[in-house]
């Protein structure tokens, strides 16, 4: 997001609540980033086993209900087999990320950057 999305507007908050449109109710969301032309909400998951299609279909109830563009699942254990079949209905506006943390940390720092965030961490 940083390197394709960036721009001196864009802002990127933490643990925001949002109102929702259907609902009116108000939803938490883990980071809410706002470019020129899109939102885009980030659910972040540090489970031990891998994000099922309940917790993705949370998130894709939210996603709904908050009326964002697009929406990112990220997740320490990856995601059962099922999830990327239950998020086609987003048609390409969920996107999911399996992120194992403690590999990146400990493989994935670059000694000199040119100052992208791939540049420091490839995973």
């Amino acid at each position: 997001m940083h390197d394709e999305y960036y721009s001196p507007r864009t802002t990127m908050i933490n643990d925001v609540r949002q109102i929702s449109e259907y609902s009116e109710r108000s939803r938490q969301i883990d980071i809410l980033v706002e470019t020129d032309a899109v939102k885009t909400i980030i659910e972040c998951k540090n489970y031990s086993s891998p994000v099922d299609v309940k917790a993705t279909e949370s998130f894709m109830s939210i996603m709904n209900d908050v009326q964002e563009d697009f929406g990112i699942i990220v997740s320490s254990s990856g995601f059962t087999s099922s999830v990327p079949t239950r998020v086609r209905e987003f048609e390409g506006r969920i996107c999911l990320e399996h992120l194992d943390w403690q590999y990146a940390y400990e493989t994935s720092f670059a000694e000199e950057s040119s100052g992208q965030i791939t540049d420091i961490c490839s995973n």
